[in-house]
């Protein structure tokens, strides 16, 4: 799932390769989980929405449940942005290599290096 989520306000600036802590609801108890923004921090929407995506997880914990089920319109509190591990460019080469929740920061940062 791909949501694209208006912020109040405007969309806290941010870095490829960050991640944003999110509420889920998980048996009824409040859970964080981090999602990765999706695209360019500086593209041209950048400032008004802030895309993430979710991959619907089976088995689940509970979290990706939670984020499918929301619906159009729903208002949802996230983190201000935070990165343990921002890109460095300016290398004369690159090769990005990742797996599990690292491939959602590379949709960024693979169109950064186009």
């Amino acid at each position: 799932m791909s949501s694209s989520c208006a912020a109040e306000g405007g969309v806290k600036p941010r870095t490829l390769g960050s991640r944003l802590n999110v509420p889920v609801s998980v048996r009824g108890r409040e859970q964080t989980r981090s999602c990765s923004p999706i695209g360019l921090p500086h593209g041209p929407v950048a400032q008004e929405v802030c895309r993430i995506a979710v991959k619907r997880a089976t088995p689940v914990r509970g979290g990706s449940r939670c984020t499918w089920s929301l619906q159009t319109g729903a208002e949802w509190s996230v983190g201000e942005p935070n990165n343990h591990f921002e890109f460095a460019s300016g290398a004369p080469r690159c090769l990005p290599v990742a797996e599990g929740i690292g491939v959602t920061p590379m949709v960024g940062i693979a169109q950064m290096l186009a």
